[in-house]
């Protein structure tokens, strides 16, 4: 069955980048494949014609990855302290969108971690908050 995954992945992207070169969008065609590959099984597998969950799952792992990658590469320096947050936000997102369940424990882990890291973005300037902020902030450079 996984040959029938990825010949569709192949075959939305040949699609995608015709009627990108087409009509001069601007997406990433690997993305958009992916993120349509793993729309369809989601629908099929909420409908009961597709049971492999696993494929799912790591096709979305690849759009959390990419949508990651795509918000950090555009904001500031700064807001690069919530890079953490957004990653767990993203992918408990994608993991309810799949099990078609809310949790309240994940929940709460996120949210913790959120105003964790928004109260270190805003008393930043603070002589002890200011190396945890630059460390957070260099967790992902010089590697």
């Amino acid at each position: 069955m996984i040959w029938l995954v990825l010949l569709s992945l192949v075959v939305l992207f040949v699609l995608l980048l015709l009627v990108k070169s087409r009509l001069s969008i601007k997406v990433c065609v690997i993305c958009t494949s992916v993120g349509l590959t793993w729309l369809g099984l989601l629908f099929l597998y909420h409908t009961n014609h597709f049971t492999n969950q696993l494929v799912i799952a790591l096709l979305m792992g690849e759009s959390v990855t990419g949508i990651y990658y795509l918000i950090e590469k555009r904001m500031s320096e700064q807001l690069k302290v919530f890079r953490l947050p957004l990653l767990l936000t993203l992918t408990y997102l994608f993991y309810s969108s799949l099990t078609l369940t809310v949790e309240l424990a994940p929940v709460l882990v996120a949210v913790v971690v959120w105003v964790v890291f928004s109260a270190v973005f805003i008393h930043r300037a603070n002589p002890k908050l200011a190396s945890s902020f630059k460390k957070i902030i260099e967790c992902c450079s010089a590697w």
